[in-house]
Order: C-alpha cells, then structure tokens, then sequence
C-alpha cells in the first residue's frame, strides 16, 4: 500500500507478526530486506510537462519508470521530483522502485573519530532518515522502509511562479501600519520580459492590499504598505487573522500561472541571555509582535514509529493540544517534518512551533559531502515551512551541543560551536532563504561565552532527571528560564497494555521498587530507554 511501510505490508500478508506486540521487534527480520513497488498506470499524454512526485520515499531507492532508471533517492526526510516529459509513453506505463536496505547502505560510510552516536544507532548518522528508527528512548528500534507519503504525476508549467515568499519587515504601532516585502522566482519562455506582469493581492476580511508591477528580470522583489494591519497572535494574546495571498503572472494581461498562499501580519523575536547566573539573573524569552510570550507548551515527537500513519493521526492530537491550552510546540529533532496540514493547524489555531532540524543526540559527520546534504535538506525545508506565521524559531539539532561539551561516550569534552554543520551550513541556508525569525544552533544551545564557563547554568535546558514528584526540588527549583524540553512518566492505562503485552505477562514483577526487580522481559522489551534494556535481549 502507498502511502505505506514495509511492515505494515508484510504483517497484513501475514508474513511478519506484529512488531510492536511482545518483542517482536527485537527480531529485526526486516532491517535487511530489499522492498520493491511497482505501479501500471496510463498517461493520456495531458500534462505539457510532466514530473513524478515523491512526497516521502525511506530511505536509498532506485526508481524506475518503463525499465529505466529515472533517479535515485537517499532522503527519507524531504520531497524528491523527477522530470518524466522523455520517459513517459501515451498508454501503460510501469513505475517500479527498489528500495535498499538502510543498514547495508550505512555500511558504505565508515565512522570517523569526530562521529558518534550510541551502539544501537551508530547507523544513522550518515543517512537522513527520522533518527529515532534506531531505537531511542521513547521509541523502540524499527529501522523501516518504504513509500511513506503519496506519489503522483503534477505539471510544471513552461512558465511558472516558481517560489514565492512574503514576510512582515517591520510593525509600526504609531501610525497602525506594517511594511511587508516579497520575493517571487519565476520561470519564463521568453527572452524578452517587457510582455510580463506580476500581481500580488492579499485579503483578510475588510482588509486588503494590491502590488502590481512590470517584469524586467524573471525575479520579482516588493515592499507593501499595509494600512491598519489585521495581524497574527498565538493563542490567548490576539486573533489568529491570516490574509489569502494570490499571486498572479500575466504575459500580455493574460494569466498564465497563479499561486496562492497565506499570510500571518506578525514579527517574532528571541530576548536571550547565554548563561544565568546564581540569583537568576537572565532571559530566554519569545517576542511576538513586541509583546512578550508566556509559552505553555510540549514536545511533538513522532505520532507513529511507522510514519506513513502519521496523516491518519496528526489532526486527532493537535486537537488534543489546543484543548489543554498549549500555545507551543516543539518538534523535536528525532523524528521527522511535519506535514503541511501540521503547521496549517498551527497557523489556524494560534499554536507557536519551535522547529528542530533533524538531527539529534549525536556527533554527526563534518565532511563537505554531508555537508553539501544538510545544507540540502535545510534549504527544502526552510521553503517549505516558511510561509508559515506560527514557526516561531529554527533550532539545528536536539543537545548534539551537550554531545560535544559533555563528551558522551567518554570521548573527552569538545567545543560544539566548532560544529561546522549547526555553525555554518545551516546558518548559511537561513542566511540566504529565512532570516526572519530566531535561529537557535542546537537546544540546549551552548554558545562560546557558556563554553567558556565552568559548569555553565543555561537560561535553556531540557529537564530529564529523577522523574520524582513533578513538584520536586529537582522541576520546581530549577534554575532555567525556559524549558524545551522534559522527561517524565507517564503510565498506560491497563487496556492499552494488553494490546502489546502477553495476557501472561501482564502483571510484571516480584519487586516493582526498583529496575533490578523487573524479571519480566515482555515488560523490559518496551522500556523507556534502550540504552537501560538487558544486553540479552539483543543477543
């Protein structure tokens, strides 16, 4: 099935046994399997210029289409277009795709002293592929495969908006008004531009503005006025008004092509101090619109370990979200985007996003080649995501920074601003397609002037320590002034126990005091962390 994921197909025929009931997944059969999908489909010949369309495709495939090969992809992560105009035949046509195995694909890669990841994931620090496939502490290791978003033949135009990007430059309470400026990319099929026109108009209830303007390069750039703004707030602060943006190339006042979009009237910023010192003297503190944030939020970690299921759940969580009143998500570096109707909720419903790059509690590779790839994904993304109001700050990675200072591993203690990956790279991507709102390197983000503590109290810390009582010494004087992120216990209720434990090993142990207690390996198998499961569970 597509959208789908190899186990979720060999289950239903019957070949695997449910991965997620017992320890099934300790099996790990399918982490060395080849998957191939193949599709006949007519093509009518009515599309002008034909691409094929893979939203998500895990992870290294080779695809072709009527027998040749057409592209291949090793990308989990982001969308992956092929131009088919050649290729394609009036009638039936045959789309196969070969997927690899992940972790003999690894294998091509060689760890370096600079590299480090825990034994169980070591794997996925040269591919981009949600790291939490691995095995992490909230998700047991499931290193999947398959064609996990839908895949469909789209037209692109011989003259087109390619790329269009409209942000709010400054808010001017004095007179009620905001300055907003535009970027749009088009491709044209003339030399000649003078027969070219672009329109950009905005509406959000009585408010409106129109941009009109000749052509003179096959790039358009644009300063709006706009009189008495509607603008954008997170919940609890103002309205959510978002204005329905068209954009519209003309040649000789035809319409040739059009683009539609939304815009969120608001400007974000981060009042932020490196370090806090004993009396508490510090900040970490969003701004929207000028005015500070209370942020009651969570992280958003994966909705499913199979990701082709995330649509079907998604919207079913966020509205768990909003009815507890959180104003922030994070989403968290372990797993994967989100989808266009994520953020879209986001947008609707006044919900800030803090966005992690995926990468997470690792030494990942400082070689040009991955580079060149992470700079790659970043700048997919960054086009993706940016149009959205409610992103509210880009983050690198999830404590890869706490990776390099800390020295897991007992690799020795390493300075992380020398990460060429969360320093440099992405930066430079932001630098260049969004510099509009924060950029935070890695959360907890350890700046040189932390670096050069000794034992720095940051003013953003993640609170994972000794799950006690959630009113503790340990939460309640904690010395941080915003927490990203926070470990605790949760407990399932009994019915969705015995939905992945044995009715025989429901009940679990002889001394439930402590760890060493639990002589119930049904139980150990979905522990919290991997890295706390019995060696011999993996013999």
């Amino acid at each position: 099935h597509v959208p789908g994921n190899l186990e979720i197909d060999l289950q239903r025929a019957g070949i695997i046994e449910d991965p997620f009931f017992a320890d099934n997944h300790h099996k790990r059969c399918c982490e060395y399997y080849h998957s191939f999908y193949t599709r006949k489909f007519f093509f009518n010949n009515d599309l002008e210029n034909p691409v094929l369309v893979f939203e998500g495709i895990d992870t290294f495939a080779d695809v072709y289409l009527n027998g040749a090969l057409i592209g291949s992809t090793d990308n989990m992560l982001i969308e992956h277009e092929f131009d088919v105009k050649d290729m394609l035949v009036v009638g039936q046509n045959t789309l196969t795709v070969h997927i690899k195995p992940a972790v003999i694909e690894a294998r091509k890669h060689q760890m370096t002293l600079n590299d480090f990841a825990f034994r169980y994931n070591c794997e996925s620090l040269y591919m981009r592929k949600a790291p939490h496939m691995f095995g992490w502490d909230i998700l047991p290791r499931v290193v999947s495969a398959g064609i996990w978003k839908p895949v469909y033949l789209a037209e692109r135009k011989k003259e087109r908006i390619v790329e269009f990007f409209c942000y709010t430059s400054s808010i001017n309470c004095d007179d009620n008004t905001a300055q907003l400026y535009f970027l749009c990319n088009t491709v044209l099929n003339s030399d000649e531009s003078l027969n070219y026109s672009l329109h950009v108009e905005g509406s959000c209830g009585d408010s409106q503005f129109l941009y009109q303007t000749s052509m003179y390069h096959t790039d358009v750039t644009g300063n709006i006025l706009l009189q008495a703004p509607k603008l954008w707030w997170p919940i609890f602060n103002g309205n959510q008004d978002l204005y329905d943006v068209k954009v519209t190339l003309l040649k000789n006042d035809k319409v040739i092509d059009e683009y539609n979009t939304r815009l969120g009237v608001r400007t974000v910023s981060l009042d932020r101090t490196s370090v806090t010192d004993k009396d508490g003297n510090g900040e970490f503190c969003f701004r929207v619109n000028g005015v500070r944030i209370f942020c009651m939020g969570t992280n958003w970690v994966p909705a499913d370990a199979l990701h082709s299921r995330d649509a079907e759940r998604t919207l079913k969580i966020l509205t768990l979200v909003s009815d507890v009143n959180c104003n922030i998500l994070r989403v968290w570096g372990g797993g994967v985007y989100e989808s266009d109707e994520f953020y879209d909720y986001c947008d609707e419903h006044g919900i800030l996003v803090w966005q992690d790059f995926v990468m997470a509690c690792g030494s990942y590779p400082q070689d040009f080649s991955f580079g060149k790839r992470i700079f790659d994904e970043a700048v997919a993304v960054i086009k993706r995501l940016r149009q959205h109001p409610s992103l509210l700050v880009w983050a690198g990675d999830n404590e890869n920074d706490l990776v390099w200072l800390e020295g897991w591993g007992k690799r020795g203690s390493r300075n992380p601003n020398d990460n060429l990956l969360t320093r440099q790279i992405i930066p430079h991507a932001l630098h260049l397609h969004d510099f509009t709102r924060p950029y935070i390197p890695s959360s907890p983000y350890i700046d040189s002037f932390a670096y050069a503590q000794k034992n720095p109290i940051l003013t953003e810390q993640h609170l994972w320590g000794p799950r006690d009582y959630f009113k503790s010494v340990f939460y309640k004087e904690s010395t941080c002034h915003f927490v990203s992120e926070t470990g605790y216990h949760a407990c399932c209720s009994p019915s969705s126990i015995k939905k992945f434990i044995p009715k025989e090993f429901v009940w679990t142990a002889k001394n439930c005091e402590n760890w060493d207690g639990i002589d119930n390996n049904m139980w150990i198998a979905h522990a919290c962390a991997m890295e706390c499961k019995r060696d011999a569970l993996y013999t």
